[in-house]
């Protein structure tokens, strides 16, 4: 992902508690587990992961000592059922990123995130690192000279790995290295961001044949499109405060 919305697509971030993926800015996806077992009544984003896009290679190191390479280590694409794409980020080391899941938009508290005191700094990480900013930004600063979008994309998933794990990883491009060592020697404790979406209450119920509500959406995108679940009754419609069909 070029930047940081792709397709028009209004959001800020994401996690994924079951696949470990966290996207490029703030809120956070709950895995398929918790998107089944939970509570969905409250709105969010929904997503589903589709891959790889942005990777290399990087050696992981525990505080114990053992060390093993891993060879695809970046950006996974995130698409939402309107048809917009997130890039996402991993935080779960021993979590398998899983394919074709839907995972819906949670706090931080309902994630992997939840005791997590460095979660902040992962923010900061996110916010000043590939694909939120162009590549040759942090490979300026950082005084790397060569370094492409895989090698960005490597060097930022490092940087998330010490606070996300709490291991070392190393990336195996040598200018690789020098943007993950400048994104950990800056980075600062954010503050968890407002949800990209939110209903108010997050449910309602009563009569098929009568109405429900109201409820107030929220959101920090520009616009929000509203729809109703498949297999709502015949006849239903979403109105506005007038009773204007939306």
């Amino acid at each position: 992902m070029p930047s940081f919305f792709r397709r028009g697509l209004a959001r800020l971030a994401v996690v994924s508690l079951a696949s470990g993926l966290v996207a490029t800015g703030a809120t956070v996806l709950a895995g398929p587990a918790a998107a089944d077992g939970g509570d969905q009544s409250a709105g969010g984003a929904t997503a589903r992961h589709c891959g790889m896009t942005d990777f290399g290679r990087v050696t992981i190191e525990e505080k114990g000592g053992s060390r093993w390479p891993v060879g695809s280590v970046g950006l996974f694409e995130m698409r939402t059922g309107q048809g917009g794409t997130l890039s996402t980020y991993c935080i779960d080391l021993r979590t398998g990123a899983r394919r074709d899941f839907h995972h819906e938009e949670v706090g931080w508290d309902r994630s992997s995130l939840h005791n997590n005191t460095d979660a902040g700094k992962i923010l900061w990480v996110l916010g000043h690192s590939c694909p939120k900013v162009a590549v040759a930004e942090p490979a300026e600063k950082a005084g790397a000279k060569e370094l492409d979008q895989n090698d960005a994309a490597a060097a930022t998933q490092a940087a998330i790995r010490h606070y996300s794990d709490k291991v070392t990883a190393t990336p195996a491009h040598a200018d690789a290295k020098l943007p993950t060592a400048y994104l950990l020697s800056r980075a600062e404790g954010l503050l968890e961001p407002k949800a990209s979406l939110a209903l108010a209450p997050p449910s309602v119920a009563g009569r098929s044949d009568g109405r429900l509500g109201p409820v107030t959406v929220s959101t920090n995108a520009s616009a929000a499109a509203l729809s109703l679940a498949p297999g709502a009754p015949d006849g239903a419609r979403i109105p506005d405060g007038d009773g204007t069909p939306v």
